[in-house]
């Protein structure tokens, strides 16, 4: 009985040949091998959201955040975390996104008094990212407009 073990370092198709010879007949026998070295992938179908008009004490949803899993390996969600309270997301603590598959997260909007609200909603996932200029957290920044009669404000929205 023997072990073969593959501990890929990339994500990347691996092949070779094993060579087994058999001392008794001197036969060599060949096996092809093959491994695939497989990796989970973070995407967010944007980078922004902006809740446009919201009256105040009122709650919009927005339900079409995506967070998909592009990669081949389970992705693990490990945090969604935000700072402001005015804004909110259905989904809390740990939980995993199958292989090649999203799930669509429902993020509201509350405001509570005439003011510019900003935040940003940092999504912190296990993918092993190769490129130096993403990181294992992802960072969606969403703005609200508040509506109080005459007195409006607006400002813009900003995305990472």
């Amino acid at each position: 009985l023997y072990k073969i073990t593959y501990s890929p370092i990339t994500e990347r198709i691996d092949s070779s040949t094993l060579t087994l010879n058999e001392e008794d007949s001197g036969q060599s026998f060949l096996l092809p091998i093959r491994g695939e070295g497989v990796e989970a992938h973070l995407a967010v179908n944007t980078s922004g959201i902006d809740f446009g008009d919201v009256t105040l004490k009122q709650t919009k949803y927005y339900d079409t955040l995506r967070v998909s899993n592009i990669g081949g390996y389970p992705l693990v969600i490990e945090s969604l975390h935000h700072d402001v309270t005015n804004f909110d997301t259905a989904t809390k603590g740990a939980f995993f996104i199958p292989p090649d598959s999203a799930v669509n997260y429902i993020v509201s909007f509350t405001p509570q008094r005439a003011i510019k609200y900003f935040d940003t909603l940092r999504i912190t996932a296990d993918a092993p990212e190769k490129s130096a200029s993403v990181s294992n957290s992802v960072t969606l920044c969403f703005n609200g407009l508040m509506a109080t009669g005459e007195n409006r404000e607006t400002f813009g929205m900003e995305g990472n």
